[in-house]
């Protein structure tokens, strides 16, 4: 019999629920280049197949009469529509997949019913291809937030840090680097700084980050600032030293990389999700199999809220809170970092509730800590495990323009050149990504996982991490005094790290005051000697420089600068509620010692 209208012809069973279902998605896939009818009407008509063979399997009858049977008539039919083409190229072409792609279809066709209620239970009820298009426009708009947020945090902060009179000028660094490694510095400090550090080319290339960031947030030439927003950070990355060495600054370039594929193809989603299940799941890890003590025997929370870099208000009331309600705060973070990440490839509603799932966690990460720009762009990750049926919501928000733009917008199709390039490049990032969560868990990676990390380390495209994995169970303090005799000794306070005991917890988020955050660190490490820096912010202090003081709070310290300056550590806690009803003290400390001698710019 010749196909229908000249069309392929995909025959399957109408009694089963399981197929009908499938069928109607196939159809909405194939769109009219493929006609579909149950053997139960057109059986008769195809005498040369015997009967039996229609009830144990679908069959494809191509226009030039070849039938094809199983999984490979499906793929086959799925191949109409080119973004499906990859499963029939794999069948075809991958040693293995054939077989084992044979073998599950035999496997579902013996259990139709109870596939169907699973694919009613984790799927839905009604299928349809996924799209992203809303959640692509809405995922650039969140993303061109995120690095407006971050480079204006920074920038603002910048002159301070890593200008001329900063803490860690940047032409200094570059010149150090060229001087001890040469020309190999340009590939291993990627950075637009390499032309000129000075504070002007600094400020400009700020500026650009600003403008471009702005342009993406409105929906401006996207493409084209995605590959602007990436170089950008990344030469504010190389150039900021210590103070843009953060987890969440290495994972705003990867998601920014991923971006920029994600503007060619919607299929790089899943480099995304493999990146979210790479960044839970390690974290995870490295608390469980890593961690100290304090993850081990569930205590970690009892320390968390007092001893994180920058608390917020509510922190001081959730450390309040029992012992057994923070056990099992770390049984969630648990189950939700090392079980949850594995729904991440399971079907569309178990995807959904592990997105719900991480953005409950993040919330309240959120409310108890300030941890800048980092939650609202790990939100904008999770976000991307949903799609448009999911979020279509946003359309009723959105003007009727933007909508139409969204719906009525044409995807570029790539170029053969396109496809391969992308899926070089996505087969790296999960083999290197692969490799990383093997060696979190064994320490040991691949010789070849190694090298290939090692080559694309400097530009921060596929990082690990480990957020919290290691505890601390103090908080040692670093205040830094100035004296004009000696003798007298008044303190700098700075604007939010914690300093006065009686002074409120801040809101700073989304902000990161990367100087308080380092003083958090080189608290942690007990003296001078092992944070160095230290002493280059002392000198800054004794000179009066103008940028770094604009990061501390103004007394008559910041007015003059002082003939002497030193540092002591503290040791500091949390008050109980008795001790805060009291005088309303946040905080009270105990002096550990001298973590900076006292220095001067007088010669001796």
């Amino acid at each position: 019999m010749e196909t229908t209208k000249g069309k392929p012809f995909f025959v399957y069973d109408g009694e089963c629920r399981f197929c009908s279902m499938w069928v109607d998605y196939s159809r909405k896939v194939t769109g009219d280049k493929v006609h579909y009818e149950s053997f139960q009407k057109v059986a008769g008509e195809f005498p040369n197949i015997p009967l039996n063979e229609f009830k144990r399997s679908v069959k494809l009858i191509t226009t030039k009469g070849e039938i094809y049977s199983g999984a490979h008539a499906t793929f086959s039919t799925l191949a109409y529509n080119p973004q499906y083409k990859f499963l029939l190229w794999l069948y075809k072409h991958v040693p293995g997949f054939n077989f084992f792609s044979e073998i599950g279809y035999r496997f579902v066709a013996s259990n139709r019913e109870l596939a169907y209620w699973f694919t009613r239970l984790f799927i839905g009820k009604r299928l349809a291809p996924s799209s992203y298009k809303s959640l692509r426009w809405v995922f650039f708009r969140l993303l061109g937030l995120v690095y407006f947020l971050a480079i204006l945090s920074f920038g603002v902060q910048m002159a301070g840090l890593i200008g001329s009179e900063g803490i860690l000028p940047a032409q200094q660094f570059f010149d150090t680097v060229l001087e001890r490694v040469g020309t190999g510095g340009y590939l291993l400090l990627p950075s637009l700084f390499w032309i000129s550090a000075s504070n002007v080319f600094l400020n400009l290339v700020f500026i650009v980050g600003l403008i471009s960031s702005i342009l993406l947030l409105i929906g401006v030439f996207e493409r084209t600032n995605l590959v602007v927003l990436f170089i950008v950070y990344l030469s504010l990355v190389s150039a900021g030293q210590l103070f843009m060495s953060y987890q969440w600054d290495a994972f705003l370039l990867e998601i920014g990389f991923l971006a920029i594929l994600f503007s060619f193809a919607t299929s790089v989603i899943w480099l995304f999700r493999f990146l979210l299940f790479k960044f839970v799941i390690l974290s995870g890890i490295g608390k469980f199999f890593s961690g100290g003590p304090t993850w081990q025997n569930f205590t970690a929370l009892i320390y968390h809220y007092e001893t994180q870099p920058l608390p917020m208000p509510l922190a001081w009331y959730a450390h309040q809170l029992p012992v057994w309600f923070h056990e099992i705060g770390v049984v969630f973070i648990f189950i939700s970092q090392l079980i949850i990440p594995f729904f991440i490839f399971a079907p569309r509603r178990l995807r959904h509730f592990a997105g719900y799932v991480f953005v409950f966690l993040e919330v309240l990460i959120l409310l108890t800590g300030n941890y800048n720009f980092f939650n609202l762009l790990t939100i904008a990750l999770i976000l991307l495990l949903f799609d448009d049926r999911a979020i279509r919501f946003i359309r009723y928000v959105l003007p009727r323009r933007v909508r139409n733009y969204i719906l009525e917008r044409k995807e570029k199709v790539l170029s053969i050149f396109g496809h391969l390039v992308i899926g070089v490049m996505s087969f790296l990032l999960v083999f290197v990504g692969i490799a990383q969560i093997v060696e979190k868990y064994t320490g040991v990676m691949s010789p070849s996982g190694r090298a290939i990390a090692r080559v694309i380390a400097p530009f921060h495209i596929s990082n690990t991490y480990g957020l919290f994995t290691h505890m601390t169970t103090s908080r040692p303090e670093i205040i830094i005094e100035g004296s004009y005799d000696g003798e007298e000794w008044i303190a700098y306070e700075f604007k939010y790290k914690a300093g006065a005991l009686d002074r409120p917890l801040p809101i700073v988020a989304p902000h990161q005051p990367r100087l308080d955050w380092q003083m958090w660190f080189a608290g942690l490490r007990g003296n001078y000697q092992n944070a160095p820096w230290i002493v280059n912010l002392a000198t800054r202090l004794l000179e009066g420089s103008e940028p770094v003081l604009s990061l501390l709070v103004t007394n008559e310290l910041t007015e003059k600068p002082p003939t002497f300056v030193r540092a002591i550590l503290y040791d500091y806690k949390f008050t109980n509620r008795d001790e805060r009803s009291v005088d309303g003290s946040i905080w009270k400390r105990e002096r550990l010692g001298i973590y900076l001698p006292s220095v001067s710019l007088q010669i001796q």
